[in-house]
């Protein structure tokens, strides 16, 4: 992208702003930004104003129940935030009945800015999000699933059976978009629903204990996830309840998301990303230096040629493991060729996000997009060195 001679750096962050206000201007991309993609797309202040009520608490950065960015095609892109309507009472009855909680989407062409559709519909304070199955758009608004086309055509739609106090319901769609697994668990067991990612028909249902709660993946046939220490990757064929074990120690010093690629193949991420078969053998490894460490959260292209994960980057010590004595001074997205194996694609996000944060790759992973707070920038895969 040309450089433009700016009479000051005060006036380039004014006209940057307006810009942004009034035509999502693709010109305004971040320094740190541009140094990593080759060919920025796009980039737009594009959510709401993250003060007050919609700022909702969460333990995690990543939270997509309330926010959160998703590719419809190579060309689409919608993001979606939580946000609280003060005038109206929330209800236990419907979510879209007298809720305050609203879940907004709009979709963006990634040449022009334009919005191309909005959509909007009540919620609840937690889950909320919205997903791309072969299908279309899989919409969850509290315990309501909703099946758009991507033009936002209502297709199917099916309401979650009423939860006891200490359910939580976890969704989660494979990377090709074909298989949707509802996750309902309690402190003793899970109960899944495998469902079609075209219909949301049921395929099978199931349910097992101890419960499976947290860093795991689905692929069209299967589950693979941490053990509970974060030592082990196992997996399991759906409906069986017999877990294998894949890889873990000494091989591996840590375990983040173990994230399903294809039936038969995962990336693993913590102190380094590894490409490894279910059957146990190594295909690629990338690793990183002292203070560098993945992120829980992969995203996957639907034709399983790419992958991007989010690396931190800390400093300083601590002896007590209290988490105190270490800080965070960078945060990076990193895009993997798996047919090259190698990198593809490096991007700082700065500055620092301190509310939301998300990041998706395009069905064929020729885009990466990155939400920091309320800026949504858009790279080009293909084009990078």
């Amino acid at each position: 992208m040309p450089r433009h001679p700016w009479p000051s750096a005060l006036n380039k962050a004014a006209l940057c702003l307006v810009l942004s206000i009034w035509v999502l201007a693709p010109t305004c991309v971040a320094e740190s930004i541009r140094a990593g993609c080759a060919t920025p797309l796009w980039a737009a202040e594009v959510l709401e104003n993250l003060s007050g009520a919609r700022n909702l608490p969460t333990p995690e950065l990543i939270d997509k129940n309330r926010a959160g960015i998703t590719f419809l095609d190579e060309e689409k892109l919608l993001v979606y935030e939580v946000d609280v309507n003060t005038g109206r009472l929330s209800s236990r009855e419907s979510p879209d009945v007298s809720s305050p909680y609203r879940l907004r989407a709009r979709v963006f062409d990634i040449h022009s800015g334009k919005v191309i559709v909005s959509k909007e519909w009540g919620t609840r304070v937690h889950g909320s999000a919205i997903q791309v199955t072969s299908g279309g758009v899989l919409v969850q608004t509290g315990e309501l699933l909703r099946l758009y086309s991507r033009d936002f055509v209502h297709l199917q739609e099916l309401t979650l059976p009423h939860r006891d106090a200490d359910d939580t319901d976890i969704i989660s769609v494979s990377a090709s978009g074909k298989t949707v697994l509802i996750n309902r668990y309690n402190q003793k067991f899970s109960r899944f629903d495998v469902l079609d990612g075209d219909t949301l028909n049921l395929r099978q249902r199931w349910s097992e204990a101890p419960p499976l709660r947290r860093l795991y993946s689905i692929s069209d046939t299967g589950i693979a996830a941490a053990d509970f220490n974060q030592e082990h990757v196992l997996f399991t064929k759906f409906g069986t309840g017999a877990w294998q074990l894949v890889v873990g120690k000494p091989k591996l010093t840590c375990v983040g998301l173990p994230a399903l690629v294809t039936d038969s193949s995962l990336v693993i991420g913590c102190k380094g990303l590894s490409l490894i078969s279910t059957d146990g053998n190594f295909i690629y490894q990338d690793g990183f230096g002292k203070g560098e460490a993945l992120r829980p959260e992969i995203a996957i292209s639907q034709n399983d040629k790419t992958v991007a994960a989010s690396l931190d980057v800390t400093r300083g010590t601590d002896f007590w493991d209290t988490g105190k004595g270490i800080r965070l001074v960078a945060m990076y997205v990193i895009a993997y060729d798996l047919s090259l194996k190698k990198r593809s694609l490096k991007v700082e996000v700065a500055p620092v996000p301190k509310n939301d944060y998300d990041f998706a790759l395009s069905p064929e992973g020729s885009r990466l997009a990155i939400l920091t707070d309320r800026r949504v920038t858009v790279c080009s895969v293909a084009a990078a060195q």
